[in-house]
C-alpha cells in the first residue's frame, strides 16, 4: 500500500513538472520597490504572456477562494536566502476582484497577448523575518486534461530589519497564533479576541513602535465594529475607544 502511494505521488509530480516545462505561457513578476515590510501587505503585479505562435487557453488570474482546484489561482511562494524551502502566502485580492466560480471560465490567449493583475498578499510572518529573500508567482495551469503550475522567475527582495521598540513589537507579535491580524484593516484577514488583546498589549507598551500605526488601526476597526447593535450606552463606549484609536493613528 504505502508502495502504490509512494508512485501515486510521484505520478503527480511528473504531471506537474511536465506542464511546467511543456506550457508555452511565461509569467513575469514585479513589485514597485525592491524592500518590503513584514507587517504590510505586500503589493505584486503578475503578468503571463503567451509566448507559442497560436492561441491556448488560459484561466483568469483569480485569487483563491480556499475550496478545492482552482485553476487560474495566483499565489506567490517566499524563501530566504539560503534556504531550499518555499513559503506559500496568501493572496486575498487582485485588482479585478476575481474571485474564483464553478464552471468553465477559461479564457483565448492569442499569441503574444497576455492576461495581467495587479494583487495583494499577506506575508508570512510566521516563517520568514528580515533580511534577503526570494519572491516567485505560481499560476495554475489545465492543459490536456492535466493540472499544473506556470511559475516566474526569483525575485530578490530585501525584507526591512526592525530596531529597538520596533524589534521589540514584532517579537511580541510573533507569538500571536496568527500575527497578520494587525492587516484585517486592509485585506479580509481572521482576527479574534485574543488578538484584540494583543493589540491593545503592543499600543500600550510600544507606542513609538511602527507597528503601533497598524495596530491603532485595527483597534479602530474592531471596536468600531463591536458599536454596531449595541445598546446606546454600549455603543458609545466602543464608538468612543474607535476614536480614540483613529486619533492615535492620525498622529
Amino acid at each position: 500500500m504505502k508502495k502504490i502511494i509512494i508512485l501515486t505521488f510521484l505520478g503527480v509530480l511528473n504531471v506537474f513538472n511536465h506542464i511546467q516545462s511543456q506550457t508555452p505561457l511565461i509569467l513575469n513578476l514585479s513589485f514597485e520597490k525592491d524592500t518590503l515590510d513584514l507587517i504590510s501587505p505586500w503589493a505584486f503585479h503578475l503578468e503571463v504572456i503567451n509566448t507559442a505562435d497560436t492561441n491556448v487557453f488560459a484561466y483568469p488570474l483569480l485569487v483563491s477562494s480556499g475550496y478545492g482546484v482552482e485553476y487560474g489561482e495566483v499565489f506567490i511562494e517566499v524563501k530566504l536566502e539560503n534556504d531550499t524551502i518555499w513559503k506559500k502566502t496568501k493572496t486575498l485580492f487582485n485588482k479585478y476582484s476575481q474571485l474564483y466560480s464553478s464552471g468553465p471560465h477559461y479564457t483565448i490567449l492569442q499569441a503574444s497577448d497576455s492576461l495581467k493583475s495587479d494583487f495583494l498578499s499577506i506575508p508570512p510572518l510566521e516563517s520568514i523575518g528580515p533580511g534577503k529573500v526570494e519572491i516567485r508567482a505560481s499560476y495554475m495551469l489545465y492543459n490536456d486534461w492535466k493540472i499544473g503550475w506556470a511559475v516566474s522567475a526569483p525575485v530578490n527582495i530585501y525584507i526591512n530589519e526592525y530596531k529597538d521598540d520596533d524589534f521589540a513589537a514584532y517579537q511580541f507579535l510573533k507569538k500571536s497564533k496568527h500575527p497578520e491580524f494587525l492587516l484585517s484593516p486592509f485585506l479580509s484577514v481572521a482576527s479574534d479576541t485574543a488578538d484584540l488583546n494583543f493589540a491593545e498589549y503592543i499600543v500600550l507598551n510600544f507606542p513609538e513602535s511602527k507597528l503601533a500605526s497598524y495596530t491603532n488601526l485595527y483597534l479602530l476597526s474592531r471596536y468600531a465594529s463591536k458599536a454596531y447593535s449595541k445598546d446606546k450606552e454600549e455603543m458609545l463606549k466602543y464608538l468612543r475607544l474607535a476614536k480614540k484609536h483613529g486619533n492615535l493613528a492620525l498622529e
